[in-house]
């Protein structure tokens, strides 16, 4: 096979994993990886809590906003194909109940050899550079960035949304693809806190274990999880799957979010628990921090433990609006799924693919969204290996 020159917009999970998937198996072609930050893997290096929770063990496609997608890509790539190649690529993983970490347990550690692996197979790295166009023919494609205009073979566009500025995506280049002719799910923020009408700011700073239950006109949602107050709002994993969920199900502002703070227990079992508890005066500072036992202080003089065991059973908010892009961990939105072909190839235009982030998928939190990273980045490599052999 004649040495091919292939470029990757986007630094970005999808873009490091295309590079290492095209030069492992092609070592003679020519890839350079463009980024328009100066640091490379700033994205992967905030995942996991710094842990990076590279895979989901059961990535249920229920999980993803296009289920379908998703699961016929797994049919294609399947799990164990996911785990061996990155096992493949020298990163040994640990497990965790259903989420794989690589072995060092640091996703700095992991962007630091992610950047060593492609320097060592021959990558050209790009840094503070920015993609502003780029022309397709039928032989070839010419991209122009803020440091000229280049000739590549095939360009593979791995940019992500328009999430985490700070750390690398911005959605700028969006704009780019609609001229293009792309249809572009409008982007919002996903995994995000959402702001609630007469939030309590007494509160910001606490957590607690609880159920949460929402209900759209088309789905409910019902997750266990810690719950994070903010001085305007909710926070925590579980407030981000909600989040991601309102948001793809079209909730309204006003849309009812419940917490039940003790799921394990009827509200009759509660209520018998609350009135032999209660002959103590002082008995929620055993329940709750000082703060939260202050505020349902108030319920239990004004209802009795009957009220009060409602209102642990059902502690409603009323749903605001999600933070903003800058403070949400996914895109909802991008590059719409009738756009590209199985292998994520321009239905469009030749020798253009786009991967990850920037198509319209994305999942709820623990390690589903990397998994679709490197789901879509071996399904593309081997259509790009078809179409350059």
């Amino acid at each position: 096979m004649s040495t091919m020159k292939v470029a990757i917009v986007g630094a970005s999970a999808s873009g490091i994993y295309l590079a290492l998937s095209l030069l492992s198996r092609h070592p003679s072609w020519k890839v350079v990886l463009f980024d328009q930050e100066a640091k490379f893997g700033k994205k992967i290096a905030a995942t996991g809590n710094g842990r990076c929770n590279i895979l989901h063990d059961q990535p249920s496609p229920e999980r993803y906003s296009d289920p379908e997608w998703f699961a016929s890509s797994l049919q294609r790539v399947p799990f164990h194909v996911l785990k061996s190649t990155l096992e493949e690529w020298g990163i040994p993983l640990r497990k965790e109940g259903e989420l794989y970490y690589p072995l060092s347990n640091s996703a700095p550690s992991l962007v630091r050899y992610l950047g060593q692996s492609l320097k060592s197979l021959g990558a050209k790295l790009s840094l503070s550079t920015k993609v502003l166009d780029y022309r397709p023919t039928r032989d070839s494609v010419s991209v122009t960035t803020s440091q000229g205009k280049e000739d590549f073979d095939y360009v593979v566009f791995a940019s992500g949304g328009a999430s985490g500025k700070n750390l690398g995506s911005d959605g700028s280049l969006f704009s780019t693809f609609s001229r293009h002719g792309y249809s572009i799910v409008p982007l919002r923020p996903g995994l995000s806190p959402i702001k609630t009408q007469k939030a309590d700011p007494s509160l910001a700073g606490l957590r607690v274990d609880a159920k949460v239950i929402s209900h759209t006109v088309s789905a409910s949602f019902e997750e266990e999880g810690q719950v994070l107050f903010k001085k305007d709002g909710l926070s925590g994993i579980v407030i981000f799957n909600l989040e991601s969920f309102l948001v793809r199900h079209g909730a309204k502002k006003g849309t009812l979010v419940t917490l039940d703070l003790f799921p394990n227990k009827t509200e009759e079992e509660l209520v018998s628990a609350l009135k032999r508890d209660a002959k103590r005066p002082h008995f929620l500072s055993a329940y709750f921090p000082e703060a939260l036992a202050n505020h349902f202080l108030a319920e239990f003089r004004s209802n009795g433990c009957q009220g009060l065991a409602h209102k642990l059973k059902h502690w409603d908010f009323s749903f605001e609006e999600p933070y903003g892009f800058e403070d949400s961990q996914v895109t909802i939105g991008g590059v719409s799924r009738l756009d590209v072909d199985a292998s994520f190839a321009s239905k469009k235009e030749p020798r253009v693919s786009f991967i990850g982030e920037c198509l319209n998928m994305d999942a709820d939190c623990g390690g589903y969204n990397l998994t679709w990273c490197l789901l879509s980045t071996l399904i593309a490599a081997e259509g790009i290996h078809e179409i350059l052999r």
